[in-house]
């Protein structure tokens, strides 16, 4: 997120336990605050509904659902990485104008790109006319929602950002009840988007309030570098997170087909709920690398640049790998302690949630291959920082590649594999991408010279 790393620092430098307690806890909450709210709105729905429609119709809001998150945060991805770049650079330099120029742009190509998709999709199929049109409202709308949470660490009151979504997910909940009651389905989705449009609209006059700059324009900034291999970075990584879900809609033989949409709800259920296991994880990885590693990567690079003395250079390197080290051990060690807590509980989870049995192994399978994934985004993380955006890009093609291949052969398998695909393609991503990592770590001094000017 752009700026999150400025934002935890006002938290972290005052030092105390719970300044450091506060400070994981705003990035736990800004990485998976808006994603449960929403999560809890759809539930709520369904839930609230069940009087009112028959389970093939829930079915249809859930499929509809499932659809515009995957497919929204995938189109997003062509958009984020770039737009975080240039205004975390802006903002690193402070230059507060870029936000808002930049945010505009984004959220046009974004929408745009949304509506062309949704309408290739959605106008062919057999809905009326209400449903095509409001299911297309929702996809652009979670679309600017996507691209609106990455600019959420520009923000200096994470609290007032955590209410915008909180109220906006109430509202689609509230929304989507009674005008489900009046108006069917139709009133169900326009409720929904009405909810997620609100959030958005609110998130957008925070930044407008605190970035706007009177005759601020985009134009001086088309000028920096926009490195397009964070387009393709983007694009294949989120791809990649729903690589096996895809290729399971499309090859499963016991698939449940819902109007225009094909789900399997056991296994997308059970991913879902491994992804949850790894949010103490991305707190760790936001705090350790956006702060602790960058602190030691900025010095090493001030050092290069100002010419200090190779032993000044050489130590700040070592740092930087220590850092690296230590960072990730640390996301490793943590990180495994609740995935193996949640391997051991997953019975009672599942019970408890009134999940399907078959999800039981499942889970199990997904919640290893979470735990896999989260270290080799780490990995892909200090790549990022360090510049290496076609290496990345490399790395996560390769991830993509392997989720496919792994969804593919896990279906031909059977039942016992389900799962299994995801923890062998985060597996064979993290063991190509970690000495990858490795071997430019250790040609830092090299790398970093060889990219100042002459």
């Amino acid at each position: 997120m752009a700026g999150i790393g400025l934002s935890l620092d006002r938290h972290l430098k005052r030092g105390t336990y719970a300044s450091t307690l506060w400070g994981y806890l705003t990035a736990a909450t800004m990485f998976a605050g808006p994603w449960i709210l929403g999560v809890l709105a759809v539930l709520g729905v369904q839930a609230a509904c069940r009087a009112t429609f028959s389970r093939a119709e829930l079915d249809f809001f859930l499929g509809t659902i499932t659809y515009v998150y995957c497919f929204s945060m995938i189109l997003t991805g062509l958009t984020q990485l770039i737009a975080v770049r240039m205004v975390s650079d802006k903002l690193y330099e402070g230059d507060r104008g870029v936000v808002v120029p930049v945010y505009a742009l984004t959220n046009l190509l974004n929408g745009g790109l949304h509506l062309v998709v949704g309408c290739a999709f959605w106008l062919p199929q057999t809905m009326s006319v209400e449903l095509k049109f409001w299911s297309i409202a929702l996809f652009c709308a979670v679309g600017f929602s996507w691209q609106a949470m990455s600019f959420m660490g520009c923000l200096a009151r994470h609290g007032r950002v955590l209410l915008c979504f909180a109220v906006g997910y109430a509202a689609a909940f509230g929304l989507s009840v009674e005008l489900g009651r009046r108006l069917g389905m139709t009133g169900v989705l326009i409720g929904f988007t009405s909810g997620v449009t609100l959030a958005f609209a609110w998130l957008s006059g925070m930044l407008y309030a605190e970035f706007h700059r009177p005759g601020a324009s985009i134009v001086p900034y088309l000028r920096v570098p926009m490195f397009p291999q964070l387009i393709g970075l983007g694009f294949l990584w989120n791809a990649g997170l729903w690589a096996d879900r895809i290729v399971f809609w499309a090859f499963h033989p016991g698939a449940t087909e819902v109007g225009p949409y094909v789900m399997v709800p056991a296994y997308e259920q059970a991913v879902f709920l491994a992804y949850l296991t790894v949010i103490p994880a991305q707190a760790l990885l936001l705090v350790r690398v956006e702060l602790v590693f960058f602190r030691r990567y900025a010095a090493f690079h001030s050092a290069v640049i100002g010419r200090a003395p190779l032993s000044t250079i050489r130590r700040q390197r070592e740092e930087v790998v220590d850092s690296l080290r230590l960072s990730l051990a640390r996301v490793a060690l943590v990180q495994g302690a609740f995935t193996m807590a949640s391997i051991l509980f997953a019975p009672q989870l599942i019970k408890a949630l009134w999940m399907p049995p078959e999800s039981l192994y499942m889970f199990r399978a997904a919640a290893l291959g979470a735990y896999l994934n989260v270290l080799l985004q780490g990995v892909i993380l200090v790549m990022v920082y360090l510049a290496l955006y076609s290496q990345a890009m490399r790395c996560v093609a390769l991830f993509l590649a392997a989720q496919v291949a792994g969804a593919a052969v896990s279906l031909m398998i059977g039942f016992p594999a389900y799962g299994f695909g995801y923890v062998a393609a985060s597996f064979v991503a993290l063991c190509a991408t970690l000495p990858m990592a490795a071997w430019w770590v250790k040609r830092l001094e090299y790398y970093t010279f060889a990219l100042q000017p002459v």
